[in-house]
């Protein structure tokens, strides 16, 4: 099992372009000006600020010449938060981007990974390689005609779910973020802006133009561990079992403890995970989520409690999120790999997915491959592992395969 330098931490279930259509109430052609990570001081929450410069507005005001997207993950100075199922946006790319409102009115991608799609060559596409576990999903990637994906965005209008939030161009906080500079990327020189030289859409059914760039991170940061593993020390992680898709509160953590004890019981390997307070009240204490701002502990939570996710669009979407903080310094070698250290990890299930998650086994294996990424573990091209780019449910629970023991084994070795 390779090591991975971002968390590859979320369960989705294949989201066609149609359903990320009727719940973006903006979708906006435009190119990538700027990616740079920042931290609010008043609320702690570290992001991703993504600037485009809107050259088509195919859905919302048709005034707004700039936009910028907030997506969690990021580094400020020595602390880094990484997590998977977040697009990726590469300074100087066009994209179309399908977005909806955080519960402040900052704008996100809808459906995470599912709503940005990448002109590449002659056609649109939209990346689904390697973004967590993807059920039913047709292919790595998908090509779609310019033409095909605005008579989707026309055929499929908005409708919005409970109460509808006011989209902001720029995220309210913008103006007092404070920047790391060693993240801000600026789109190359002669890139055509998107107010300068943006493609017709409605005039270009073949979808001619455009740049063609490779799918990149925004920080290849180096692996992480638990260091506290060494000296004998669990990693202690808390449950919150409010909103849990089982209805009951002792089966949840039940099952959260079944996915702990797989990683715990791997032979000739030290990591251990251990469950703590069982009935957490994280969101009463904490105005802010773990995939915002630094949490105070290690979490589990159920049922989206503020709102990182897009709901389900019936049984398709994304299931679970996960992700680490860390300490940007360098930590410590093992098996000739330097690993920085992890602080903190959490797991945050969607809501109304009981449709997958109402079933013990399968919460179970969800929270088994959530925790591997906690841990530091990145997906594995072995069929039988738990930590695949591919879910089994049907009854496999959190059962590891011969590749994740043997991860356990490079990362938390025995001697």
């Amino acid at each position: 099992m390779l090591p991975q330098a971002f968390v590859l931490a979320a369960l989705s279930v294949y989201v066609p372009p149609e359903e990320v259509a009727r719940v973006a109430p903006v979708v906006v052609e435009g190119t990538v000006e700027r990616t740079a990570s920042g931290l609010d001081p008043e609320t702690g929450r570290l992001a991703t600020y993504v600037t485009l410069s809107v050259g088509r507005v195919l859905r919302g005001p048709r005034t707004w010449s700039t936009v910028v997207l907030r997506e969690p993950g990021g580094r400020f100075g020595d602390l880094e938060h990484a997590l998977d199922a977040v697009p990726v946006y590469v300074a100087g790319e066009r994209v179309v981007a399908f977005l909806e409102a955080a519960p402040d009115g900052a704008l996100r991608t809808a459906h995470r990974f599912f709503g940005k799609f990448s002109f590449v060559d002659d056609a649109l596409e939209r990346d689904l390689s390697g973004q967590g576990l993807i059920l039913r999903a047709p292919a790595e990637a998908e090509r779609f005609s310019a033409h095909d994906l605005v008579a989707t965005v026309e055929t499929n209008p908005y409708r919005p779910g409970g109460m509808p939030r006011l989209p902001l161009p720029v995220p309210p906080e913008l103006d007092r973020v404070l920047w790391d500079p060693s993240t801000e990327r600026l789109a190359p020189s002669g890139v055509a802006n998107g107010s300068g030289g943006a493609l017709d859409l409605a005039a270009s059914p073949n979808g001619t133009g455009g740049i063609g760039l490779d799918f990149a991170p925004l920080n290849a940061s180096t692996p992480v561990r638990w260091n506290e593993s060494d000296s004998g020390s669990a990693v202690v992680v808390n449950i919150e079992p409010a909103r849990n898709p089982l209805a009951n509160a002792a089966s949840a953590v039940s099952e959260m403890k079944r996915a702990m004890t797989a990683w715990t019981n791997v032979p000739e390997a030290r990591v251990v995970l251990q469950s703590g307070n069982e009935s957490y009240n994280f969101t009463g204490a904490n105005a802010q989520g773990p995939a915002d701002a630094y949490p105070p502990t290690n979490i589990i939570l159920f049922g989206d409690p503020y709102s990182d996710i897009t709901d389900p669009s019936g049984c398709s979407g994304t299931l679970a999120i996960g992700g680490y903080w860390n300490s940007g310094s360098a930590g410590t070698t093992v098996n000739n790999v330097t690993f920085r250290p992890a602080l903190r990890l959490y797991v945050i299930f969607n809501n109304n997915f009981e449709c997958f998650l109402g079933i013990a086994d399968n919460l179970a294996e969800v929270a088994t491959h959530e925790l591997g990424h906690g841990l530091g573990y990145g997906h594995s091209a072995v069929a039988d592992a738990v930590m695949r780019s591919s879910a089994y449910g049907g009854g496999r629970g959190p059962r590891l395969g011969n590749d994740d023991i043997d991860g356990a084994h490079c990362h938390y070795p025995h001697a």
